[in-house]
């Protein structure tokens, strides 16, 4: 993938999870599961928003922790009155429309929604987020009713269109009477800034340095060389395939051409040759032969007579291998025994404790880790037992080199309080133990 499609990617996947942390295993999945590299960029982008939507409509965004966006010195005031006033729905329309990443008709085919109901619900967020003092201004004035056939561009025609002209969204035939409507007209200039700082808002973002970490982590060049290099050696192997088969297939069809001249020749001469008797040496009685053992089969020099047209010609010396049965060596059978698993001394476990605001999800996030790293249940309950309405209990055994990198994870959701407890129960040689209570806040 380019690497502007992997910004445009992250930066939806950022506004849309505020915490850096979720944000990077979100972007983590769609990069590595949902996106065929092969195609196009504008077709990656459809692919990794695809997979953002069905994310996004299943897992919800965590609170606890850090909650700044890692964009360079912006404010957001704009998007962050969208998380707070409109639906899942209406936050995905509104940020992939303003971004520019695909059109309505994508975004239909995206959301299962109908294109007419998608152009709606973005005229609602938008209104949503900014209010119009010029509209609700008009709306007071006295009804005049439109004569028939009239041409004249009225104030509900400008309601309903004015947000698609101001970003370029409108139909040619639109956008003309728009522009003839509001040409003299400096009524709307307030709600027209608004609607245009909003857009600036979002298509001005920069990544920040922390997008060159996550680059490291699932796009750096390398791998986009690896890639390429993948595909192209493939390539080579089918080629290399056809050209095999185009070989053999013209070698079995003149195959009769090249050898029919020394088959024709072979069929003028005959050549006969004479079976001999060979009688194998007998030992006197009492005695017996001894041959020694060789590292090859013994042969014995027969002299055999060539004739061609009832005609000796020459007599041919051929050796004759005598098969022998090779010994029977009885296999020495060396009894083997099973090797322990070498078992670490009693050394303790981790007691450890955190509390949260989004508790259901950050115990799912935190069990999700605990597997990926590694992670096994220590005792008689799963991983994450409710052990009452306000506690998730964690007893397992990890790797123990991971044990900062779980720590450092977990304190990205709150402040992890846990101490060292010398306890006798025997743990594999680089397995430590760990206990986790996260607790629901307030």
């Amino acid at each position: 993938m380019p690497i502007e499609s992997f910004k445009k990617l992250w930066v939806s996947c950022h506004l849309l999870y505020p915490n850096p942390s979720q944000a990077r295993d979100i972007f983590g999945l769609i990069v590595d599961t949902g996106i065929d590299h092969s195609s196009s960029a504008y077709g990656q982008i459809y692919q990794g928003l695809n997979k953002l939507y069905r994310l996004y409509r299943r897992r919800d965004a965590v609170k606890s922790g850090s909650t700044n966006f890692e964009f360079t010195s912006t404010p957001l005031n704009y998007w962050k009155r969208v998380l707070q006033k409109c639906n899942k729905d209406e936050t995905f329309i509104v940020m992939v429309a303003l971004l520019e990443l695909a059109s309505v008709k994508d975004i239909s085919r995206i959301t299962k929604i109908p294109p007419n109901k998608v152009k709606y619900l973005f005229n609602q967020s938008v209104r949503k987020i900014i209010s119009s003092p010029s509209l609700r201004f008009e709306q007071k004035k006295d009804i005049k009713f439109k004569e028939y056939n009239s041409q004249d561009v009225t104030t509900l025609f400008v309601s309903e269109n004015l947000i698609e002209h101001v970003l370029g969204l409108a139909t040619p035939a639109v956008s003309e009477k728009m522009e003839a409507k509001l040409k003299d007209n400096n009524r709307y200039n307030d709600y027209r800034n608004e609607i245009l700082k909003f857009k600036a808002e979002l298509s001005d973002l920069q990544v920040s340095h922390h997008f060159d970490e996550v680059m490291k982590v699932f796009g750096n060049t390398a791998q986009l060389q690896n890639l390429k290099k993948l595909e192209l050696k493939q390539q080579k192997k089918i080629f290399v395939g056809l050209l095999i088969l185009i070989v053999i297939v013209l070698g079995l069809i003149l195959r009769p051409t090249f050898l029919k001249a020394p088959v024709s020749e072979a069929s003028d001469k005959k050549v006969v040759l004479e079976e001999i008797a060979i009688s194998k040496k007998e030992a006197p009685e009492g005695q017996e032969i001894r041959e020694p053992i060789a590292a090859t089969s013994p042969t014995a020099t027969v002299s055999v007579p060539v004739v061609v047209s009832n005609k000796v010609v020459a007599v041919v010396s051929a050796p004759v291998v005598v098969k022998e049965k090779p010994p029977v060596v009885a296999a020495k059978i060396t009894p083997t025994a099973s090797v322990p698993v070498k078992l670490a001394q009693a050394t303790g476990v981790y007691r450890g404790q955190i509390t949260v605001t989004d508790f259901e999800q950050v115990a799912a996030i935190i069990r999700d880790r605990i597997i990926a790293i590694g992670g096994k249940k220590a005792g008689e309950v799963e991983l994450g037992w409710i052990k009452n309405k306000n506690i998730s209990y964690f007893h397992f055994i990890f790797p123990a080199e991971k044990r900062e990198e779980l720590v450092a994870f977990v304190q990205q959701y709150g402040k992890l309080s846990y101490k060292f407890e010398p306890h006798p129960r025997v743990l594999p040689i680089g397995q430590s133990r760990f206990i986790i209570e996260v607790h629901k806040g307030e």
